[in-house]
């Protein structure tokens, strides 16, 4: 039976392929200790790569903006909580790569007297050598951790 023009095709183009493939397949079948020996070595790799490569749900993006909650305890006044909150955003816009803060007192679903939000904007990240992420740990280290301890401030990335 005479085969097709488009058969004769496929197996021209598909034979160099085969022929690669069965003297591959020659050699590794031929020396199998090197396949174990290679393929341990790769599953032993992915520990150390594994180590290396950042372990997060999202990438790290600067979008020059975060935010600081500070809740004060409960039954802190209005104006106590403000008092508090603007003395903690002052030290923010005092560093040099705050560009302005914004405060909102009771910005939760029950207008909560007692809780702060602090919204920070950064300059832009090509103008400043730190990240974002560098200047939150600094904020959180410099300036939140030495209020007062009966406050609580989870610092968190806008997203």
């Amino acid at each position: 039976m005479r085969r097709s023009r488009l058969e004769r095709v496929v197996d021209g183009f598909y034979r160099p392929i085969e022929r690669l493939y069965m003297r591959v397949l020659g050699w590794v079948m031929a020396r199998r200790w090197v396949i174990v020996i290679a393929s341990l070595a790769t599953i032993g790799s992915c520990f150390p790569v594994a180590s290396r490569v950042p372990k997060s749900f999202q990438a790290e993006d600067d979008l020059a903006e975060f935010e600081v909650s500070v809740r004060a305890p409960e039954g802190t006044s209005l104006l106590d909580t403000r008092l508090i909150s603007e003395r903690i955003a002052s030290e923010i816009r005092a560093l040099p790569t705050v560009e302005h803060t914004l405060l909102t007192i009771g910005g939760d679903p029950q207008q909560s007297r007692n809780l702060a939000n602090i919204y920070v904007r950064l300059i832009d990240p090509r103008k400043r050598k730190q990240s974002q992420f560098k200047i939150m740990d600094q904020v959180r280290s410099e300036i939140v951790a030495h209020q007062r301890k009966d406050l609580r401030s989870p610092s968190r990335s806008r997203r």
